[in-house]
């Protein structure tokens, strides 16, 4: 695809989300109710919402993309990550645990 092209889809994507963002605002809102909602899953065969929300969150940054293509490399420092996560909050979550069994 040439770079002209490229610039014209982006340009386009761009539109759809910034009009299709406060539509989905105001609909997620308590203004619409459930089976608004419903409606508008079945107005779009059900599954494309669900599609539209996984391709925009792997549109949110690239470890998000890479992540959802199951690169070895991402999914590794993910886990690090992770794992190093759980290890600092491990003593902090145990205490938490602690007050509340004892209160």
């Amino acid at each position: 695809m040439k770079r002209e092209e490229k610039e014209a889809v982006l340009r386009e994507a761009a539109g759809y989300i910034n009009s299709l963002l406060p539509l989905a605002v105001r609909i997620e809102s308590d203004e619409f109710t459930k089976t608004d909602r419903e409606k508008l899953r079945k107005l779009t065969n059900t599954v494309k919402v669900f599609q539209l929300s996984n391709v925009l969150n792997h549109l949110c940054g690239e470890t998000a993309r890479l992540h959802q293509r199951g690169d070895p490399t991402t999914i590794a420092r993910l886990e690090k990550i992770a794992a190093q996560t759980i290890r600092r909050c491990s003593p902090i979550i145990k205490q938490v645990l602690a007050q509340t069994h004892n209160q």
